[in-house]
């Protein structure tokens, strides 16, 4: 944000004035589209989180905004339909494709079969749960163990939808 556009123009300031004069446009349309994103999240807040309470328990984890939500519950629809967390992983695209042949099993990159908004949408969210906030959760815990293990873009995809062995369902009841 802020920070973002101050280091933007430190570095403008010893650039060329041809350039300045090229990216002061740009800047003025992300000034407008962040002005804009924060007036649509504070809608989607005042209209729909407000009044769903399901929203607002998915909003107490880190990196979990109004939009991360509603694309969760609307995507997700009714819980009753996942009996585990793997199977949102899943029904998201979010499991390891897995290529075997005779006693051979080897796992690869995601899936990426199903909504791929929310999918973008919950590994942004785990980005920022694993290296923007400092809150001491175990899902912040265990996925900064992983990284240590098996690396920053494994351990967000892992973080993004856990492979819990509990229902789904307590993600919108617990």
């Amino acid at each position: 944000g802020e920070l973002f556009e101050e280091h933007v123009w430190q570095i403008l300031e010893k650039a060329e004035p041809m350039l300045r004069e090229a990216i002061q446009p740009l800047f003025k349309i992300y000034r407008e589209l962040c002005d804009r994103e924060a007036k649509m999240t504070g809608k989607l807040r005042r209209q729909y989180v407000v009044k769903n309470a399901d929203m607002r328990r998915l909003m107490t984890i880190p990196g979990v905004g109004p939009i991360v939500a509603s694309a969760f519950v609307a995507t997700i629809d009714s819980p009753d339909r996942f009996r585990t967390g793997n199977q949102v992983a899943c029904y998201l695209g979010l499991v390891p494709r897995i290529y075997q042949s005779g006693e051979m099993e080897l796992r690869g990159r995601i899936t990426r079969q199903g909504d791929e908004l929310l999918r973008w949408l919950l590994i942004e969210a785990a980005t920022v749960l694993l290296s923007a906030s400092k809150q001491k959760i175990p899902l912040r815990e265990w996925g900064l163990k992983l990284q240590e293990a098996k690396g920053f873009g494994k351990a967000r995809v892992a973080v993004a939808i856990p492979e819990a062995p509990a229902p789904v369902k307590t993600i919108f009841t617990s």
